[in-house]
Formats: structure tokens, sequence, C-alpha cells
């Protein structure tokens, strides 16, 4: 299909060559205008060497995508940066079918215009698509060319049609920048390229439709950062890659998560609070390179009946409100490596039975295990001294059993509070109620 057949609906684009900088009128030394059909290009030279070329469609006319060259004095001038001016479009001008030129490596402001499709001439050589460049646009789907290093911030977030993003064969996509797919509402499903290592703040944030998140082999992931999918309601399972070190604050917050898998090679050391008001999720399990629960990791996770840990794994710390509120989790094994549960870390949690594997000393703090009607018994398979405070079992009236062969201290209590007690070795431990 001929270039200039690909008409787009609108009245100013500027193409920029070899610079991304915003100059002062006051640097401009040298300032050229060539006509070509009905563009007029106007090329302006700056004291620091380089070019800026604007085409500015005549009045009323259709403007036709910019050649990939054009010639001053002799000389040819790669176009390389593509922008349009949304303030100053035709009103009423028709959703455009839009092809960018093959020379063109950066792209910046469409939003403002709506276009029916987008795609790019052969060996692009685009790098970039920059911040909101095709933001609220109209088109269903896109091939990002393999040229293509770094989505910006949302430049393609908040496409009310858009249902399909991929990438060409031998993508170098390296960044996919905060918000980028925020709020598209019918994307269902796509694949992460493999040299990706960063999924930013809110990528996918409320795609609502989105089903299917893959990553390709060998994925250089390592981080995915705060509410990056935060409300997918309709993600439903994912499988975290190997390479993963970090996930942030609510990654998969309110997202319809029922199940998600690590690999067992699994680098991810720490889990933030990436799970937590997650209504959906039914199981878990935990890495074995993960040294830290952060405070409310698994809060409100209503649903939750199931966290294991790895036979080696290294875990090391639970924070405080790490289960607050998990209602259906009846069991849990602690890992070797924790010796204290903090103050709410299982807060009106479902718990019947908890089993500790520490053969250190372990300290129980207040309120450890609070308001958990069902906790029955637990077990402590170390042999180092448990302390464990007074209130640590405030509301847990089924409470009947500490199985160890282990020495208990208990904290003193107010005197003034109701307690319980329970016999160990002959010895009466009490606790407030």
């Amino acid at each position: 299909m001929k270039l200039s057949t690909l008409l787009l609906r609108m009245s100013v684009a500027i193409v920029t060559c070899l610079s991304q900088r915003t100059y002062a009128s006051r640097d401009i030394i040298e300032r050229n205008e060539i006509k070509a059909g009905n563009i007029k290009y106007v090329i302006e030279r700056y004291k620091s060497g380089d070019r800026t070329i604007k085409a500015t469609a005549l009045q009323g006319e259709a403007f036709v995508a910019p050649r990939n060259q054009i010639c001053l004095k002799g000389e040819a001038l790669a176009v390389t940066h593509l922008f349009f001016d949304g303030e100053r479009r035709n009103a009423g001008s028709p959703a455009a079918n839009v092809c960018i030129p093959r020379s063109i490596t950066h792209l910046h402001s469409i939003e403002k215009y709506p276009i029916s499709s987008v795609t790019f001439e052969p060996e692009s050589q685009l790098t970039t698509l920059t911040w909101f460049v095709f933001s609220r646009a109209n088109f269903s789907s896109i091939c990002v060319p393999a040229s293509v290093k770094a989505l910006r911030s949302s430049c393609l977030s908040n496409c009310p049609n858009l249902r399909s993003v991929t990438f060409e064969q031998g993508s170098q996509l390296e960044t996919i920048e905060r918000n980028v797919f925020s709020h598209d509402i019918r994307l269902k499903a796509i694949r992460i390229p493999a040299k990706v290592t960063v999924l930013e703040r809110g990528c996918f944030r409320e795609c609502t439709k989105l089903e299917l998140v893959e990553f390709e082999k060998d994925s250089e992931l390592v981080c995915i950062e705060a509410m990056a999918f935060s409300l997918c309601s309709s993600l439903k399972s994912i499988a975290i890659p190997d390479s993963v070190e970090t996930l942030q604050y609510g990654c998969f917050e309110w997202s319809g998560l029922e199940e998600v898998t690590f690999g067992k090679n699994s680098r991810l050391q720490n889990l933030g609070q990436a799970f937590r008001m997650n209504d959906y999720l039914l199981k878990i399990a935990i890495p074995s390179n993960v040294r830290k629960l952060e405070d409310s990791c698994f809060k409100n996770c209503y649903s939750l009946e199931q966290v294991t840990f790895a036979a080696d794994s290294k875990l090391e710390s639970i924070g405080s409100d790490t289960f607050t509120e998990c209602f259906n989790l009846a069991t849990i094994t602690i890992s070797a490596g924790v010796k204290r549960v903090p103050i709410n870390c299982f807060n009106k949690c479902g718990l019947q039975s908890v089993i500790f594997e520490s053969n250190e000393p372990i300290v129980i703090k207040r309120q450890a295990f609070y308001n958990c009607p069902n906790l029955q018994s637990i077990t402590f398979k170390g042999q180092g001294l448990i302390t464990i405070d007074s209130g640590a079992f405030r509301f847990c009236p089924n409470l009947t059993e500490i199985n160890t062969s282990a020495d208990i201290k208990v904290n003193e209590f107010e005197e003034d509070r109701d307690f319980f007690s329970i016999i160990h070795h002959g010895k009466e431990l009490i606790f407030e109620k």
C-alpha cells in the first residue's frame, strides 16, 4: 500500500530529527521552508547544531503521513520524530488510518486524535512510544515493532476498544512504564517480551477483561511494581517468572487471582504487600528465597485456604497483620527461620492449628493470634525457650493444647483481665481471655 494513500485527518504535525530538546526562538540560527504536496516543511537549525523539521498541513486539507527523508540544499535529512498538535485539529474530522513511516524513531502527542487503526512500515526504526501518544485512541489492535525499547507512561491507556496488543518477533522492549495499559477495559490477553525488566506502577491497572498474562521464555523481568495488576478482576491465575525478585505493594490487590505460581528456581526475595485485599486468592506456595513477609502481605485475603513454604525456605520474618482476616486459612506450618510472631499477625484468622518448626527460641507477641475463635492447638517442634505474651491468644476460646517439650515462659498480664489456663507438663499456663 502506497504511503500517499494513507490519509490522516488533522491540521498540524511536527516532525523532528536528531533531538528531543525544546529550543528557544533566540537559539535559531537558520530557517528554511520547503513545500511538498500539501505539506509545508519548516527546517530550523540551532546554535547546538541540531535541526528540527516542522511539517504543517495546509488549512482544511488532509494530512499525508510525512516522508522518511527530505532534501535540503542537497543534504538528505532523516525524519525521526513525529508530533501531532491536537489543539489545532480540524473539527469534525473522521477517524483516521495511520501508517507510521519506517524512519520515525519517536512518536509524540497523538492522544487527541480519533485513530481507527495504526500500522508501521516494514523495518520500522521506532524505539519509543512517548507519554500519552495513543491514549484514548479508538483502534482495536496494535502490533508493536520489534525495534521499540520503551513504552512510556500512559502511551496506550484508556483505549476503550483495544482488544489485542502483540509484539513483533524478536522484540527489544525493555521498559513498560507507569499506567501504559491502564483502563484498557477490553484488553483480554498479553504476552510480555523476554527483555522487559520492570512492569512499572499501575501498568495494567483496571484492565477488567484481562484474563491471560504470559511471559516469554527466558524472561528477564526483575520487578512488578505497585498496583501493576490492581483491579484486574478477570485475571484468575498467573505464573511469575523465575527472574522476578520483587513484588511491590498491592501489585495484585483487588484482582481476580485465585492462584499464583512460582518456579522451582524462583529468585523472589520480597513479597511486599503484593496480595493484600485479594478476595479470591485460594492458595500460594512461598518460594525458598523469600526472607520476609511484609506487614499486611495477605491481609483481607478472605478466601485464602493454603499457604506453604519451601522445604529449604529462608524466611526469617513475618510482619504485623500479615494474615489478618484470612477467614478460610485453617492450618499453617511456620518455617524454621521465623523466631518471632508480631502483634496482630493472625488477627481474626480462621486458624484451627499452627505448627512452628524453629529449633531456636521463639517469641509470640501480644495479640499475635487475637480473636481466632477456631484455634485449638499450637505445636512447637523445637527445643528453644518459648516466650509468650499473656495476651497473645485473646479471644481464642477453643485453644486447649500447646504441644511442645520445650520450656514455656508466659509474660505477666494485667490483674483486672479475665484469663484462661492450659496445663503443660503439669504446670498451669495462664493467658488473657
